[in-house]
């Protein structure tokens, strides 16, 4: 989820409070499309809770998000740096591998 669309939402359910608001009624008012917004608060369960078990949502204000906009940009931010940081260790890992590959083979192959 990107900042912006987290802010929209964000500003959005703050509105609502301990009732929610339906996630279709979510994409109206925010301009996030249903099935986009709809994984959003399916996949972002540290900030979003189920009202009703199905398709209300409102703000949750427990664990490591205080219910505060910038509580939730920089669990965001944090996630996105995890993620990139990850994904760098794995393509040099791999970048590694054949590298040593490579160099095994030259070694072999020059005998």
């Amino acid at each position: 989820m990107n900042t912006k669309d987290a802010e929209l939402i964000y500003d959005y359910l703050s509105t609502q409070g301990q009732k929610g608001s339906g996630y279709l009624t979510i994409s109206n008012e925010t301009g996030i499309q249903p099935t986009v917004l709809h994984k959003y608060l399916k996949k972002y369960s540290e900030f979003f809770l189920s009202v009703d078990g199905v398709s209300k949502y409102r703000l949750k204000s427990r664990g490591d998000f205080d219910g505060s906009k910038e509580s939730m940009i920089n669990i965001l931010a944090t996630k996105k740096r995890n993620k990139k940081l990850s994904l760098g260790i794995i393509y040099f890992s791999i970048f590694m591998s054949f590298f040593l590959v490579i160099v095994n083979s030259a070694i072999l192959f020059s005998k």
